[in-house]
């Protein structure tokens, strides 16, 4: 899906992050051929959407799914006190001509 449908489904009044609880920390992580580092976790869901979804842009190169999930898996803390998510972007893959057996790289 296009990022900007992306974005929206994200913050819409049925989106993702009005969906989640108060308390629910989020964090992000986005990739296409490269993983960003993730970002803090955020308890306030609009910071974490206004500092680092709103501004996003597509970025070029196949995506490498593991990668990014493994990423983002490693963020979470064991045992935290509160309900952690990761939430993993990517619409690299979106554009045509981008799609290529490397989208699912594992190293």
């Amino acid at each position: 899906m296009p990022l900007s449908q992306i974005q929206g489904d994200l913050l819409g009044a049925t989106g993702f992050l009005p969906g989640l609880q108060v308390e629910d920390e989020v964090a992000l992580v986005v990739f296409d051929a490269t993983v960003t580092n993730p970002t803090q976790f955020y308890s306030d869901k609009n910071a974490l959407y206004n500092d680092h979804v709103a501004d996003l842009t597509v970025r070029s190169g196949d995506n490498v799914v593991y990668e990014g999930i493994r990423t983002a898996l490693g963020t979470t803390t064991p045992n935290s006190p509160a309900r952690q998510v990761v939430l993993v972007i990517t619409d690299s893959g979106y554009a045509p001509g981008r799609t290529a057996e490397g989208e699912a790289l594992a190293s």
